[in-house]
């Protein structure tokens, strides 16, 4: 519990994107390779995949990079660099993301 009250810097990416067509027959098979692709980005830069939401709307993924106990003094550069590689990622599968 010595995480408790404690304030941290993190650095986070907000992704809300378009483009999976959950109605489709074939949207598992898409969405588990957008999935798998997210998670290799941020994890190979050692941040935390802490939400993924899909709806009618879209998808949502929110990565955070500076939570224990993955916390570097270049988090901020880990974030934007995995932020590179998902737009890649996006292009690659067809989809349209924001990311903030």
């Amino acid at each position: 519990l010595q995480y408790v009250n404690e304030l941290r810097k993190v650095s986070v990416i907000f992704i809300s994107g378009c483009g999976l067509d959950v109605m489709s027959d074939n949207m598992p098979v898409q969405a588990q390779e957008l999935m798998l692709s997210v998670q290799r980005a941020c994890y190979a830069h050692e941040g935390t995949l802490n939400k993924f939401l899909i709806d009618d709307k879209g998808m949502i993924f929110l990565l955070v990079f500076g939570l224990p106990p993955l916390v570097h003094p270049d988090d901020p550069t880990r974030a934007v660099l995995c932020c590179i590689e998902l737009v890649e990622v996006f292009k690659r599968l067809q989809l349209v993301g924001k990311f903030g």
